[in-house]
Parts: structure tokens; C-alpha cells; sequence
């Protein structure tokens, strides 16, 4: 029996910015910025996380990166653990990111 391969990603929660890694097969790897609910230890519910695959090298590119947009400036502030990103605009860029992997 094959051994199956698989990488290392990683999902940031979109409440608390806790980083929960996770195993996905090569040929199964999810898009950047894919959206998965999933159980978040540290809130304690259910919440919606964001796939980033490796958070380093993204909190490197969005660093270094002039002008971020609306999703990419709350993926930043969550990697860097700022809590203090309004509801309404955390909610606003779901519904986008959202919609973008409905297409």
C-alpha cells in the first residue's frame, strides 16, 4: 500500500487569530485564503478560519507589501494579534472572501 504525501498548512481563526495546523494531501491543497468552519480551542466554538498554508511566509509578504487591501490588511492584523479590529469590518471581509470562494 502507497504512502499518501501531505504538507503541512495552516488556518488562522477569525475571532481570536489563534493559528491551528492542519495536514491536507498534496493533490488536495485548498486555494489561498480558503474558508473552512472548524472547532477553534481557544474560543471554544466553531468558527470560521482562513487557509493560509505557511503563516510565516505570508506574514512576511503582507510585511513587506505597499499597498494591502481591505482582506489582506485584517489577515496581517490577525497574524499580528491585534484584537482590536471592529466587528463590522471583520464581518464585511468574510462576506467578500466568501464570495470569492463560491466562484
Amino acid at each position: 500500500m502507497r504512502k499518501t504525501s501531505t504538507i503541512r498548512s495552516e488556518l488562522v481563526c477569525f475571532e481570536c487569530g489563534n493559528i491551528m495546523p492542519i495536514s491536507r494531501k498534496i493533490r488536495r491543497q485548498r486555494t489561498k485564503y480558503h474558508i473552512k468552519d472548524i472547532f477553534c480551542f481557544k474560543c471554544d466554538v466553531v468558527t470560521k478560519h482562513i487557509e493560509l498554508g505557511n503563516v510565516d511566509i505570508v506574514k512576511k509578504e503582507l510585511e513587506f507589501k505597499e499597498n494591502r487591501n481591505e482582506e489582506e490588511e485584517l489577515i496581517y492584523n490577525l497574524l499580528q494579534e491585534k484584537t482590536n479590529i471592529e466587528e463590522e469590518q471583520k464581518q464585511k471581509i468574510k462576506v467578500k472572501l466568501l464570495k470569492k470562494e463560491e466562484r
